[in-house]
C-alpha cells in the first residue's frame, strides 16, 4: 500500500470521528449504553435514494464494542454542519 493512500484513509477516519463526536457528543449504544465503538465506511451499492445529486452513498458504521449492535450514518449527512453544508 502506499503511504498517500494511508495519509487519506487516517485523515478521512478522523474527520468521521471529529464529525460523530461534534454531531453526538453524548453517544452511547442505543441497546447496552456502552461508549465504545469501533468505526468502519464504506459505499453502500444497495442504496438507491443517493442524498444529493452526484453523491457517492457512503456509509459509516458504528459497531458497539461491548454487545455488537450495529448504527449506520449517512456521511453525506454526517458531515453538513448544522446550516446544512458540507464539511470540507
Amino acid at each position: 500500500m502506499s503511504t498517500h493512500f494511508d495519509q487519506d484513509w487516517l485523515k478521512q477516519h478522523e474527520e468521521l470521528k471529529a464529525a460523530f463526536n461534534r454531531r453526538f457528543p453524548d453517544l452511547s449504544c442505543l441497546r447496552c449504553h456502552s461508549d465504545r465503538f469501533s468505526l468502519r465506511r464504506y459505499t453502500d451499492t444497495g442504496y438507491f435514494a443517493i442524498p444529493a445529486p452526484g453523491a457517492t452513498p457512503n456509509v459509516a458504521e458504528l459497531i458497539c464494542e461491548s454487545c455488537g449492535f450495529l448504527e449506520r450514518h449517512l456521511v453525506h449527512n454526517l458531515l453538513k454542519d448544522d446550516a446544512g453544508r458540507t464539511d470540507g
